[in-house]
């Protein structure tokens, strides 16, 4: 009997550390991506997706820069950018199978791009100071 609850207790802690962790929070308009060695902050507000705050943790460089555009594209010979005027439709948890764990924000365009839609998937990973960018 002791051996069987051994067993199911080394089995249960074996799960929980291979789980993804959870790197984003959304709050109001702004996406924090942090996995306690790098940080990202990314506003959705007033049409435009850009991010803010991009530090490595215990430093105070903010490696952002003013007009973060957050990506861009061209489609039909012009430039679409997040500046371009976004509705945000949806921020869902995301992750894959190498432990990386963070967010999808989906996007639809609108004005001339109201038939577009983005999404971009932001991933951390357990102790890298790296984020994930997938368009």
């Amino acid at each position: 009997m002791q051996k069987y609850v051994l067993s199911v207790l080394s089995l249960l802690l074996f799960v929980t550390e291979t789980e993804a962790q959870d790197f984003a929070v959304w709050n109001n308009n702004i996406l924090k991506l942090n996995n306690g060695l790098i940080n990202r902050e990314i506003i959705i507000d007033n049409g435009i997706i850009r991010t803010k705050t991009l530090k490595i943790t215990g430093s105070d460089i903010n490696f952002n820069s003013e007009n973060s555009k957050e990506f861009s594209l061209i489609i039909d010979g012009t430039q679409c950018d997040g500046q371009s005027g976004w509705d945000l439709i949806s921020i869902v948890s995301a992750s894959d199978i190498r432990q990386g764990s963070g967010a999808t924000v989906k996007l639809k365009g609108t004005n001339k791009y109201s038939r577009i839609e983005v999404d971009i998937t932001y991933l951390l990973y357990p102790d890298l100071p790296v984020i994930r960018k997938e368009i």
